[in-house]
């Protein structure tokens, strides 16, 4: 039951994926803003969530609304091309610029009202941080997709390739070699192992050795592609391992239950939060020193 489950969440999820890919921009862009939308709004309420069983109050609705709306008016403004009149471009110019700058503003008087109370100050700075391990990884997914599609997608898949090659490797080494296989986090994480993350790594290189040159084709890429492959699996793992932290701290399975089978919004983008920042920053140092 849980493998059609999670089949059934699989297949739809690649059905959102390839549309945000292949599909006309009418019908792509709007695709991806309303899924980068709700990643963020999730992402963080799931968090925020998962708090509630240390004890730890937050303003999740708040936090998560905020978040969702930032995302938002991001997306208007670098697609203004797109959602284009000359008003709207304005207004969300203005959202934009204003949004981050009213949150601080109202983080700060927020404190006035805490009565000294470590326990209110701890819940504005939670719901003030969360969205912020949220907002960057996303802002640079978005970045990302609007500087290339065939970039968004190398970014996703190579992530996620290393995810399900390393379960594959990890699976079957468990059942093949006696005593079962190598554990590297056996309390953090039982079912990481070494077998399999050798496995992930380097269908991880493989991967973008071959494809890094068909999204962006020169002399080198290959080589470049290799790298990237190496870096993408070691702190995809890292944002994984980062979640799986996370949810032990906070005594449960999952991060929520939208996707059935596989777990909430969070579960299914941890091992994107670092790989997305870092992608961006390889791509910043690549135009530095060579112009797509």
């Amino acid at each position: 039951m849980t493998f059609l489950k999670r089949l059934f969440s699989t297949v739809v999820l690649l059905g959102v994926l390839s549309g945000i890919m292949f599909a006309p921009d009418k019908i792509s862009i709007p695709l991806f803003s309303v899924s980068a939308v709700l990643a963020t709004f999730f992402g963080v309420f799931e968090t925020c969530n998962m708090l509630k069983n240390t004890g730890r109050q937050t303003f999740k609705w708040v936090s998560s609304i905020l978040s969702a709306v930032f995302v938002f008016f991001f997306l208007f403004f670098l697609f203004d091309n797109f959602f284009r009149t000359e008003f709207i471009s304005r207004l969300f110019l203005f959202s934009i610029s204003v949004l981050p700058l009213a949150i601080s503003f109202l983080g700060w008087v927020s404190f006035l009202f805490s009565k000294q109370k470590i326990e209110y100050t701890e819940r504005i700075f939670l719901s003030i941080g969360i969205p912020l391990l949220f907002l960057v990884p996303v802002i640079c997914i978005i970045l990302t997709y609007h500087t290339s599609r065939y970039l968004f997608f190398f970014l996703l898949l190579g992530t996620k390739i290393g995810d399900i090659a390393a379960y594959f490797f990890g699976t079957v080494s468990a059942k093949l070699m006696k005593g079962g296989n190598h554990k590297i986090f056996p309390v953090m994480s039982p079912k990481k192992s070494w077998e399999g993350c050798i496995g992930g790594l380097v269908v991880s290189m493989i991967f973008g050795g071959l494809v890094f040159p068909y999204c962006v084709p020169f002399s080198h890429a290959a080589v470049f592609g290799v790298v990237t492959g190496f870096l993408l699996y070691i702190f995809g793992a890292a944002g994984d391992l980062a979640e799986s932290c996370i949810k032990r701290a906070c005594n449960v399975k999952d991060a929520g239950s939208i996707f059935p089978g596989i777990g909430g919004m969070f579960d299914l983008i941890d091992s994107l939060m670092m790989n997305s920042i870092l992608f961006t920053c390889l791509m910043m140092f690549f135009q530095s020193v060579k112009h797509f």
